[in-house]
Formats: structure tokens, C-alpha cells, sequence
């Protein structure tokens, strides 16, 4: 019987866009997704992540034992299996490993005839968008809010035009400079070409170093610093209340991706940088690149083959 085991891993960003891919690929192909709620968490010493998904309104249907490779042996048994099929046409193979550094079609189109194991971190939303009603049911959350996050999203209701602004600073990473940081530089240009464009602009800052931004970004605009949510259960929580905002300014973080992508405002506007991306894909092409410039608020509208 064909089916797909998705690996889930990393934090709630990562975990909502590896089960948003494979979830849209078992519905176009009708079979089963079953999750690996545990292999991609048991060697995260570095960070601690934690399977979070079961705080939303999934299918969540866990994969057994051996169909994680939680056996004896079972990561060997693996690394012979990415290796080996890597080498296999790609409907031939039983476990599929992201490769490409761009949206896939052929991963896209392809037909499941076999149980298949999906490895990768999937960041575009072109691998769900034709699922995107139906992701967008299932990914709210089951979970109550705190009376502190319903507190902070009645003062978002209340402003004619509020902006989400999601800071990733990144500062429990080891290695720094596996990442591109954005500066200063790209928020407060954000800002200020926000506050051009609307009337009545309400900035909400939500990030994990909240200190960094109060002492850092130069805010002449209102705005409010949201409460940083520091359990990892809790990273839903800011992930609802930034996404009841009407338009966004978002890091290259998959966190904040997502806090834009849910957001049901139907005339949103979202920022997105133009360097720090995991793949050519990573913006979708109803929001826009903002590239800092020495005229401030300069927008770049770039097409995401030239940038990848």
C-alpha cells in the first residue's frame, strides 16, 4: 500500500513547512502522510527541539518504529538508504531527500506508487500552494492563548493599519556564521517605507532578543513590543497573535514566513529581505524583496531565478 512518512525536525517554522509539503503531496495523490515525530529530535542537543504540531488542527497520524528507522542499527540502515536511492530515477525511490536549492516540479508531480520517506526542509510554498485552503484549516491551533498573548492581539484589532515585524537575531546559535543576520539597516528602512505607504501604521515587533530591538532599531512610528513566548510549547502563541496583523515585515527566518503566509487579511502586505534565503523559491510572489539602499525605502522587485 503507498504512503509517505514525512522526518519532521528544527523548530515550528521548519516543522510547518516539511508538513505543509508532504501533506499537500499525499492529498494529490491520495494516500496516507504519516509523521516521524522522533528520529529528527533525538540528536538536537544544540537546541532542544521539541515535535510541536500537535498543537494544531492536524492529520496527525504517527509513523511506527520501523518506519522511522528507531530500531537497532536503524540510522546506519538510513544512511544506506539516502545513498542508495539517491542513485534510483526518482519514482523508483523509497526515500526521497531534498536535493535541489529551488522549487522541484518533478517532486511536485510526483506519483506515489510505493511507501516513501520524505527528508528536507521543503521552504516555498510552491511544493502546497494548490492545498493552501485546506493547510490553512489545519494549521490553527488547538491550544488556548495565554490571557497575555489575547491581551496583546485586542490592542492588534484595535489599529487601523498594524504591521507584524519579525526580528530573527539568532543569538542561541554556536555558529553565526552559518546564518545571515540582518542588520538594523533592513528594519528600519522597512519601517519607515511601511509608514509611507499607509495611514495610521501600528507597529508590533516580535522577536526572541525583544532587548536587542528596543536598544537597536530606531522606531519614530508607534509601536508595541510583543512579549517573547520563551517555551517552546508556546511558539504558537506569538505565532497567532503577530498573524492577526493586516500587513508584515519578515526576517529570513521560517518562523516568521509562516506568520505572514497564515494571516487570512485578504489585501496584506508583506516585506521579505532579499539575502539570508534558503532557496530561490522562499518568497512567495504575492509579497515583495525589500533590499536596504541609501534611499530609504527602496523596494526591489527582483524575479526569483536572478536572486537565487
Amino acid at each position: 500500500m503507498p504512503y509517505i512518512v514525512a522526518r519532521l525536525f528544527g523548530g515550528l517554522g521548519n516543522q510547518l513547512f516539511i508538513y505543509a509539503m508532504a501533506r499537500a503531496l499525499a492529498v494529490r495523490n491520495g494516500v496516507p502522510l504519516k509523521l516521524d515525530t522522533e528520529s529528527g529530535f533525538r540528536n538536537d542537543r544544540t537546541y532542544g527541539r521539541k515535535y510541536l504540531l500537535d498543537q494544531f488542527n492536524i492529520q496527525d497520524s504517527r509513523a511506527s518504529a520501523a518506519e522511522s528507522f528507531l530500531f537497532p542499527g536503524g540510522e546506519g540502515v538510513r544512511r544506506e538508504w539516502r545513498k542508495a536511492n539517491s542513485m534510483l530515477p526518482l519514482d523508483r525511490r523509497l526515500y526521497l531527500t531534498e536535493s535541489a536549492s529551488r522549487f522541484d516540479p518533478s517532486v511536485f508531480n510526483l506519483r506515489i506508487t510505493r511507501p516513501l520517506y520524505l527528508e528536507g526542509y521543503w521552504q516555498t510554498e510552491r511544493y502546497f500552494d494548490d492545498q493552501k485552503d485546506l493547510l490553512r484549516e489545519e494549521l490553527t491551533c488547538t491550544v488556548q492563548p495565554s490571557d497575555q498573548a489575547r491581551s496583546e492581539v485586542d490592542q492588534i484589532l484595535q489599529c487601523k493599519n498594524s504591521v507584524a515585524v519579525g526580528v530573527r537575531r539568532y543569538q542561541e546559535v554556536p555558529d553565526k556564521n552559518y546564518f545571515t543576520i540582518l542588520g538594523p539597516d533592513y528594519y528600519n528602512q522597512a519601517l519607515t517605507h511601511m509608514a509611507a505607504e499607509f495611514e495610521g501604521v501600528h507597529f508590533f515587533i516580535v522577536s526572541e532578543d525583544i532587548e536587542w530591538c528596543r536598544q537597536t532599531l530606531r522606531v519614530p512610528f508607534p509601536h508595541t513590543f510583543i512579549s517573547h513566548k520563551p517555551d517552546d510549547r508556546k511558539a504558537f502563541e506569538n505565532l497567532w497573535v503577530a498573524g492577526q496583523c493586516r500587513h508584515f515585515i519578515i526576517s529570513n527566518s521560517s518562523y516568521h514566513w509562516w506568520t505572514a503566509w497564515l494571516a487570512s487579511a485578504p489585501d496584506k502586505r508583506v516585506l521579505a529581505p532579499s539575502i539570508g534565503l534558503t532557496n530561490a523559491d522562499w518568497v512567495p510572489k504575492t509579497w515583495e524583496i525589500f533590499a536596504p539602499s541609501d534611499e530609504v525605502g527602496r523596494i526591489m522587485h527582483t524575479q526569483p531565478q536572478t536572486w537565487c
